[in-house]
This record gives C-alpha cells, sequence and structure tokens, in this order.
C-alpha cells in the first residue's frame, strides 16, 4: 500500500493523465542501469526486489557504471481491501465504485476526497515504522490514527442527522437567546461561534423516546433534558405523529423558573429557522464483505458500503468556518509551492520530465477536503468535491446562497466501533 517501487516513466496511457504519463513499476534489471544514468543514489524498493539485487549489482559492475544504494522494505497493506490498480480499474470500469477517488477505497486520491488530512498519513506512518517483514494493518488502527490526529485539530459543531423538530411552549414566537458554543472544549485558541436558541429547534431523532425507560437519560414524555449550551433544559409535555406513524413534532416546556433539577443528560440541537440544509450525508463502510477479498472481488462488493442520508440539518456557523478553513489551507499551499520552487531554483527542467512535466500550483492543494470538523455526539465529516458552496468562491459573506449543494463524507467515527465487521 502506498508502495515506493523501483517507478520508470513511459508513454502509455493513464486513467488520469491519458497518454502523457503512466507510472508503472520495472521489473527487469534494466531499472538499475536507468537510476545510474539518471543519477539516481538511493533506490527504495519492495522486497520483491531482493533476489534481483545480485544481477542488479553485477551488470553495474560489469559496465564500470556508478552503482546506486538500493533499500527494500515490505508494503503496507490494510486489511480488507487492495491498491492493485488492475482491480480498481474493473471496479470503476464496472461501476461498483464512483471513481478511483471513491472514498470507500484506499488511494492516496480516494483518502483525500474523504477527508484524511496529510499529517494523519504521516502520523500513521510514523507509528508503524518501516520493516521488511509483509504484514497487514488492521483498519481499526488506521481509523485511531485519524480520529486521534482529527481530535486535536477539528472544530466542533451542531448538527443533527435525522431531526425531529421541538417546539417550546411557554415562551413568546420571537424567543431568541444568543448562545456561545466554543470550537474546541479543550483548546481556546481556536475561538467561539454564536448561535441563537429559539422557541422552535430540530433535535436528533434518538434522543427521543415514545416511552421512557430507567436506563434512558434523554428526553421523552415528562423527562428533563438538557440542551448543549443552551441557558434552561425542557421538559417533554406531549408529541405528535406523521402520516407515517413517526414522531414529526415533541412539544416541551421551558424549565427557566429556577425550580428544575439539574439533567442528566445534555443532547444536541440546532436553531431552527437558521439551521442549513446538508443535501446529503455519506457514511462509507467497508467495501468488500470477505477480508481478504476474494480473487472475484466484483460479486463480493458489500451492496449497503455506501449509506446515504438526506434531511440533515447543521447550524449556520458552518460557513464561516468554511470560509476560514479554505483561507487557511491557501494559505498554507501557497508557503508551500514558494519553499519548493525556491529549492528547485536552477534545476534543468529536462531532468524533470521536460514540457510534460507536471507543474505543481497552490490551487491543487486547495480542495472542499480542506473543510473538517466534528459534528458532536456523531462523527468528523468533511466536505465532498460535488458541492457548491457560493460564498466561498466571490469572498463574499458567510451564509448559503441560492443553488449551493452541501455533501458531507464522514470522515470516521468518533470512537471505535467495537462489533464492527471489517
Amino acid at each position: 500500500m502506498w508502495d515506493t517501487v523501483a517507478y520508470r516513466v513511459k508513454h502509455a496511457h493513464h486513467h488520469r493523465t491519458g497518454d502523457k504519463w503512466k507510472i508503472y513499476p520495472t521489473y527487469d534489471f534494466t531499472h538499475c542501469l536507468c537510476d545510474s544514468f539518471e543519477n539516481i543514489t538511493h533506490s527504495l524498493c519492495t522486497i520483491e526486489f531482493i533476489p534481483a539485487r545480485e544481477s542488479y549489482e553485477w551488470l553495474c559492475d560489469a559496465l564500470t557504471v556508478y552503482k546506486p544504494r538500493q533499500y527494500e522494505f515490505a508494503r503496507l497493506n490494510l486489511q480488507g481491501t487492495f491498491l492493485s490498480k488492475r482491480k480498481i480499474a474493473r471496479l470503476v470500469e464496472t461501476k461498483l465504485v464512483r471513481d478511483w477517488d471513491d472514498p470507500r477505497l484506499y488511494t492516496i486520491i480516494a483518502l483525500r476526497r474523504r477527508g484524511v488530512p496529510p499529517g494523519a498519513l504521516i502520523q500513521f506512518c510514523s507509528e508503524l515504522g518501516v520493516t521488511n517483514i509483509p504484514s497487514t494493518v488492521e483498519i481499526k488502527k488506521f481509523e485511531q490514527s485519524v480520529r486521534a490526529y482529527l481530535e486535536n485539530s477539528a472544530p466542533r459543531l451542531m448538527m443533527v442527522l435525522d431531526p425531529i423538530k421541538l417546539v417550546i411552549e411557554n415562551v413568546p414566537d420571537d424567543y431568541r437567546v444568543q448562545v456561545e458554543v466554543p470550537l474546541h472544549p479543550k483548546d481556546p485558541s481556536m475561538g467561539t461561534v454564536e448561535t441563537s436558541f429559539t422557541k422552535t429547534i430540530y433535535i436528533e431523532r434518538e434522543d427521543f423516546r415514545e416511552v421512557d425507560s430507567p436506563d434512558y437519560f434523554r428526553l421523552a414524555p415528562g423527562k428533563l433534558v438538557g440542551l448543549f449550551k443552551a441557558p434552561y433544559p425542557v421538559e417533554c409535555t406531549s408529541f405528535s405523529k406523521g402520516p407515517d406513524g413517526r414522531v414529526n413534532e415533541v412539544r416541551c416546556k421551558l424549565a427557566n423558573d429556577g425550580k428544575a433539577p439539574k439533567p442528566k443528560a445534555f443532547i444536541m440541537w440546532v436553531n431552527a429557522a437558521e439551521a442549513v440544509p446538508v443535501d446529503e450525508v455519506r457514511y462509507f463502510h467497508p467495501l468488500f464483505n470477505s477480508d481478504p477479498p476474494p480473487a472475484d472481488f466484483e460479486s463480493d462488493v458489500n451492496p449497503t458500503s455506501l449509506q446515504v442520508f438526506t434531511g440533515a440539518y447543521i447550524e449556520p456557523a458552518f460557513f464561516t468556518l468554511a470560509q476560514k478553513a479554505i483561507g487557511d489551507a491557501r494559505k498554507e499551499s501557497e508557503e508551500r509551492t514558494r519553499k519548493a520552487k525556491e529549492e528547485n531554483v536552477g534545476v534543468d527542467p529536462r531532468t524533470k520530465g521536460g514540457e510534460d512535466e507536471p507543474v505543481v500550483t497552490a490551487e491543487q492543494l486547495v480542495g472542499m477536503e480542506n473543510i473538517r470538523f466534528q459534528a458532536m455526539r456523531l462523527a468528523y465529516f468533511t466536505v465532498d468535491r460535488e458541492s457548491s458552496i457560493g460564498c466561498l468562491k466571490g469572498g463574499g459573506k458567510a451564509g448559503r446562497i441560492e443553488g449551493d449543494k452541501l455533501i458531507l463524507n464522514r470522515i470516521v467515527t468518533l470512537k471505535e466501533d467495537a462489533g464492527k465487521k471489517v
């Protein structure tokens, strides 16, 4: 996985660059000569090249040319998946996945679209180290590395995935209290955002039960529950159902008389009047039913590997956070490309591929995946590249614009699922 073999460049068809570039591993001993002629000092190869090293070195000695130093290491394999370009091409061609960057895959571009930060990948590989012993890493170890990285870097927002309307009966229609919510409970430097607590809000469907039980601490008829950062708790007085038999509205009273006991639980909420609708929320599950995937892997694809939710809502502070995330990413990418250009001053472009050499720009490093956050009590999310957010384009006021489309990808869960099937 993500292995560095002794790569050579050749004109041939490539799934992204067409007939200009193709990267492929060369399995004969001539790659050593190419390394020598191109003044490559160290060759990094996977362990299948070990038996060929003797012939490589013999040929270099026989021709009296420089002999590059070769290091071999084992591939980094992840449980329950593969990175073979031939196999992935079959998945793409048969439309079992959407594209080469489908977030259910584990290629670099797929992980980028899923929202996995580059720093999390570096941290994961650093923790494992380099070895020449073949092994397969559990997917939960990879996810834990990503989760630990995001825990310290991702701001928090309130979001409801499956909303129910909650109406507070004992306040006027224009009731509004400004609530300040920290973006990170352990990092005050991230700052805070403001949201409005109003008469009508949305709560998560799983935070309400029609029938209470002793082991349930969230909202139920006659029960008191706290609302995150809201000034007072609420007590459920009644509820109503829609034609489908599901609860569609919960009615409560605000316990603002100073006599209410301290609630045993606090739930997330979003102000209904200003809530931002999310067109799609995508959850990704293991692509294959078997581990490892069998030879006829096309028939083993998990039909429920992509789960799509509609109707979710997120607090309006999302747009402010999105603008800041893109602005910070753009500054960082400009600095990285500036340093790269300074380090390559005077390099002959002919040694870098000539006119076909890809040109790195700052904008290539900036994308929707730079917008990452934790939806409290749900998961870590990023914005999918199919989204369209108008306020990011012209640098205007943060907020939803007509024609916007918001698609969120779940990066990783908040904690390891002990019962997860890989």
